[in-house]
């Protein structure tokens, strides 16, 4: 009987010692497999890569043209934010009244996958270019913006510097003068404008015909957004020929300019109506809109298209 009570403590203890080692085991082996920050929800920081210099501050203020076109975000817009692999999901941000904070836009933040990449657009509701861009908001719904991909470690994605937002179509302006400038024109005496290419809104093979933005009618200025040429990658590429068609004071003028229509560039056109004629008085690569401001530093690994 000695010898059996003898046993009994030793057979108990080998087995509480069994359950310790493999709870630290099981201890050990969950910190291998759950990365710290894996499933915590990402911070978002957003800017708009721009050629100007840059400079923080309220854009709607700074330039007027940021409420229709975008060299900056603004409070209130809304960026569709994607996790492309690993459990791939998205979720709507909409800037906040400070201009830097981005918040969820209903439902539940995303979170980190660790090794999933990440990439975000504006407009988040994109679909396409709209062939009449006459109010603010379908030119403003044409003009898509991208970022690259890449991965977090921390839960931050920062869409800032060289991860920034790029335009990915091509804008043009049309700015109207007569022989002695702008001062000559009739300002309410333009009608029926429309703008016609191959592609010009699709990239299709078959002709295509636009309307473009008038911001003022106290200026004889137009703005488009349009396809990029995905064949041109440096101005003296292929060629897009662009037909205009216009009534000013009741006389019907016609011409045709050519355009690179390289993504990410803006062309500003400048035509004279000189002796019931109109004539293309030359063209400059400009800016995106009059003054390049950002708002608002994602480390992708792996840049690529969305």
């Amino acid at each position: 009987m000695k010898t059996v009570n003898l046993q009994i403590p030793k057979i108990r203890l080998a087995g509480i010692c069994g359950l310790f080692l493999a709870w630290t085991a099981c201890s050990n082996e969950a910190v291998v497999d759950d990365p710290s920050g894996e499933g915590i929800p990402v911070t978002i920081r957003a800017e708009i890569n721009t050629s100007g210099d840059e400079t923080r501050a309220d854009a709607a203020t700074v330039d007027p043209a940021n409420e229709y076109d975008r060299s900056s975000f603004v409070k209130g817009d809304v960026i569709r934010v994607a996790r492309t692999v690993v459990n791939p999901d998205f979720k709507d941000y909409i800037l906040g009244e400070d201009g830097k904070t981005w918040s969820v836009q209903g439902g539940t933040q995303l979170s980190l996958r660790i090794g999933a990449n990440y990439g975000a657009t504006y407009p988040s509701t994109y679909s396409s270019i709209a062939s009449n861009q006459t109010t603010k908001d379908d030119y403003l719904a044409s003009n898509l913006l991208k970022t690259p991909v890449g991965t977090s470690s921390s839960g931050e994605l920062a869409f800032t510097g060289s991860n920034a937002f790029v335009h990915q179509n091509t804008k043009i302006t049309l700015e109207f003068s007569g022989d002695g400038g702008n001062a000559t024109l009739a300002m309410d005496k333009f009608s029926d404008f429309t703008i016609s290419a191959t592609g010009l809104r699709t990239g299709a093979s078959a002709t295509e015909q636009m309307t473009f933005y008038r911001p003022s009618n106290q200026a004889a200025i137009w703005h488009g957004i349009v396809y990029p040429n995905k064949n041109s990658t440096v101005q003296s590429s292929v060629n897009t020929v662009i037909s205009l068609v216009l009534k000013y004071d009741n006389v019907k003028y016609s011409a045709d300019i050519n355009c690179p229509m390289i993504a990410g560039k803006h062309y500003n056109y400048s035509l004279k109506i000189r002796n019931d004629v109109l004539v293309p008085d030359g063209m400059t690569i400009d800016k995106w809109t009059d003054n390049d401001v950002r708002t608002g530093d994602f480390d992708p690994t792996t840049p690529s298209d969305i």
